[in-house]
């Protein structure tokens, strides 16, 4: 999913522009995304609405694959740790709930 929104991404942003910004904005926006990319990656990936909108995005504005698989793999990881901590520690009292109205 990655690699065809990379090759649209390239087409789109590099021919056309991105909103009108100069090539050395687009330099700028690389080296910050390069310094701070990766926790937006990891901190999106947990977001269960945002998931795949991260992944495509990262293709079309050409995160670099050394950089996007490393953040994808902990934000999988992080998603995995915390929803099954959230459901083993307070599922019980939300499974209660229905019960509790019935009864």
């Amino acid at each position: 999913m990655w690699y065809p929104r990379a090759q649209a991404g390239r087409y789109c942003t590099g021919t056309v522009g991105f909103c009108g910004s100069t090539p050395h904005d687009s330099v700028a926006r690389k080296t910050g995304s390069d310094r701070a990319g990766w926790r937006a990656i990891v901190l999106l990936r947990l977001v269960p609405g945002l998931r795949i909108a991260t992944v495509v995005g990262c293709g079309i504005f050409g995160v670099p694959f050394r950089l996007f698989l490393p953040a994808l793999a902990l934000g999988g990881f992080g998603y995995l740790v915390v929803y099954t901590l959230l459901g083993y520690f307070v599922g019980p009292e939300i499974l209660a709930i229905p019960t509790q109205l019935h009864g």
